[in-house]
């Protein structure tokens, strides 16, 4: 392993490479004050490896994001916290955010952890409460699928090989596949 350079102190939480020079992490500052404390969402862009990184900040955004995934050098998706998706278009220099139908604040938020796409139309995310989402249609809308009945679960990591075929993951080692686009997972 090599060390790079971030130039933060911050909490990194993914990084999503689509080539060797071109890739992106998603952090966040905390900031603690008498009064109130406060997580402030990022991206770090590079063009060079990671031997520099240029800092994104999404604007009026508070939070933490737990991944982040590209289908192209331009086309991009972040998640995380309050059940929120945001998208580019231009490489992760403006983010838009997305539609979930899973956004929720109080005191027990929606939490995204993973987000993947297997073309530039089909991707699949996975969250606390047992939430698992699919879009068709790039992201501009977000749908609920079916979780078979596991109640009060997260779901941490998914991944998908095709858009029937693939798996999440939750606690107490347990591992769902579906073969059809998630309609029905299988464990």
């Amino acid at each position: 392993w090599i060390r790079l350079n971030s130039d933060l102190k911050n909490f990194l939480t993914s990084i999503y490479f689509i080539d060797n020079e071109n890739g992106w992490t998603v952090g966040y500052n905390f900031s603690a004050s008498k009064n109130r404390n406060s997580i402030f969402p990022f991206v770090l862009k590079t063009t060079n490896s990671g031997t520099n990184w240029i800092k994104i900040n999404l604007d009026n955004q508070i939070g933490s994001y737990k991944d982040i995934y590209f289908t192209n050098l331009n086309t991009g998706w972040i998640c995380g916290d309050s059940g929120t998706i945001f998208k580019t278009t231009n490489s992760g220099y403006n983010w838009i955010r997305q539609n979930t139908s899973c956004i929720q604040g109080g005191l027990n938020p929606i939490m995204l952890y993973d987000i993947k796409f297997v073309n530039i139309n089909t991707g699949y995310c996975s969250g606390s409460e047992s939430v698992l989402l699919k879009t068709t249609n790039s992201g501009n809308n977000w749908l609920l699928i079916n979780n078979n009945g596991y109640q009060g679960r997260s779901f941490y990591g998914l991944n998908f090989i095709n858009e029937s075929t693939g798996w999440v993951t939750s606690s107490e080692g347990l591992i769902l596949k579906t073969t059809n686009g998630g309609n029905v997972f299988i464990s």
